[in-house]
C-alpha cells in the first residue's frame, strides 16, 4: 500500500482463506484505502469479498481497479523493479550525488537492494504500482524506501482484527457507516492531516504494555 501524498508505504505477505478472507479484511480496515488494485484473473470469491468490503467500508469514491495480469509475472516484475531503482544508480566517482527526486544515489542503491529483498508477492505488487502510478507522474514516490515498513511493526501493540474494528465502532458506526458517534469521532480534535493519521494509528494499534501506557 502507498500513500502518494506522504510517501508512506506498507507491505506484508500473508495467507488467507475463502470465502471470508478475514486477514485481508483486517488489513483493509486498518489501511482504509481509497483505491484497490487487483489482477484480472482473481477468483470470483475474492472479487465478491472486495465488492462487499467496498459497499460496507464507508469510504466515499472507493475505486476497484483491474490491472493486467502481465504486471504480476515474476520475471517481468523483477526486471521492472530493477530498472526502476537502477535509473539513478551510484557511479564510482559520485556515490553521494543527488538524484532528480531529491534522494542521493547511495540511497537509491539501498532502495534497489531493499526492493529485491522483498517477499516475492510484495515485489510483484511493487512492480504493478510502478506501472499504475507512472501515467500520473507519481511513481517517484516509490523511491522513498525509508518510508517503507511492514504492516506488523511492534510487539508492544495489539493488532485489532477487521471484525473487532467493526463491532467496537472505532471508525465507522453501524447505522449509516459514517464516523459520527464512533470513538475516533469523539477523540478527534486534531488540526492537521498528519495528526488525524497519527490518532487513527494510535486507536488502531492500542498498547498492551502497562509501562508504556503509564508513560
Amino acid at each position: 500500500a502507498v500513500q502518494p501524498s506522504t510517501g508512506n508505504m506498507v507491505y506484508e505477505e500473508f495467507a488467507d482463506t475463502a470465502p471470508f478472507f478475514s486477514e485481508l479484511d483486517t488489513r483493509l480496515s486498518h489501511l482504509h484505502p481509497v483505491e484497490l488494485l487487483f489482477p484480472q484473473s482473481i477468483s470470483k470469491s475474492l472479487e465478491r469479498s472486495l465488492e462487499d468490503w467496498r459497499r460496507s467500508s464507508g469510504v466515499r469514491g472507493l475505486r476497484l481497479e483491474r490491472i493486467p495480469d502481465a504486471w504480476f509475472e515474476y520475471n517481468s516484475s523483477f526486471r521492472t523493479v530493477t530498472e526502476f531503482y537502477s535509473q539513478d544508480n551510484p557511479s564510482p566517482t559520485s556515490a553521494a550525488s543527488s538524484c532528480a527526486d531529491g534522494s542521493t544515489k547511495s540511497q537509491t542503491a539501498e532502495a534497489l537492494q531493499a526492493a529485491i529483498n522483498l517477499p516475492a508477492s510484495c515485489l510483484l505488487c511493487l512492480s504493478a504500482l510502478t506501472h499504475h502510478l507512472e501515467p500520473f507522474g507519481l511513481q517517484r514516490v516509490l523511491r522513498l524506501f525509508q518510508n517503507l515498513q511492514p504492516f506488523s511493526t511492534s510487539t508492544h501493540c495489539m493488532r485489532l482484527s477487521g471484525r473487532c474494528l467493526e463491532n467496537l465502532e472505532l471508525f465507522r458506526n453501524q447505522t449509516d457507516r459514517t464516523e459520527r458517534g464512533t470513538l475516533f469521532w469523539v477523540l478527534n480534535h486534531t488540526r492537521t492531516p498528519f495528526g488525524r493519521r497519527m490518532l487513527r494509528k494510535w486507536i488502531s494499534y492500542p498498547l498492551r504494555d502497562i509501562r508504556k501506557i503509564e508513560e
